[in-house]
């Protein structure tokens, strides 16, 4: 008998995917506010080179005062809205990852209540909640950490390729293709 490799559309129906399914559904929405204020903040980002540029390209040389104050002004809102986009997004993100947590976790506690007592005398209690408290740990951290910063650093690599093709097309032809080498 021949073992087959399992295709993607097999690894897609799996249970384990579609409890993860299950379970992050009611937070799709707070997801894409997340998404996009994170969106939003790799903008900011990107907006503080162009200022400290226009003070460098601009103002210096041709001792323009007034283009002075604006530019600064535009830098210390540049600073307070990426605080504020930061501080919403973090705290967006934990609400998500303590509300996943807490529903797993009682979903755990549901499935623990049904297991049977020849299971409770093979596993140590200690090894059982470490284990749900560890792994429930792990899921919160990546969504409150790790999530938000891999969606940040995407959003800024995409908005940097873009400004590099709207500036030279060419150079960021020439760029990305040696990037992924």
């Amino acid at each position: 008998m021949t073992q087959s490799t399992p295709d993607i559309t097999a690894l897609c129906e799996d249970t384990s995917v579609q409890r993860l399914r299950i379970l992050l559904r009611p937070y799709v929405g707070r997801f894409f506010v997340v998404f996009l204020t994170l969106l939003v903040l790799a903008g900011v980002n990107m907006a503080v080179p162009l200022c400290i540029k226009l003070l460098i390209d601009d103002i210096f040389p041709n001792t323009n005062w007034q283009l002075l104050w604006f530019t600064l002004v535009g830098l210390l809102l540049c600073y307070l809205a990426r605080n504020i986009l930061y501080f919403y997004s973090k705290t967006a993100a934990v609400q998500i990852g303590e509300n996943i947590c807490f529903s797993l976790r009682n979903r755990l506690f549901d499935r623990m209540q049904h297991m049977t007592l020849r299971y409770y005398r093979q596993t140590r209690p200690g090894q059982m909640s470490g284990r749900v408290m560890d792994d429930s740990f792990l899921i919160q951290s990546f969504i409150q950490d790790e999530l938000p910063k891999l969606m940040l650093a995407s959003c800024m690599f995409l908005g940097l390729v873009a400004v590099l093709y709207a500036v030279n097309w060419q150079l960021a032809l020439a760029a990305t293709i040696v990037l992924p080498l």
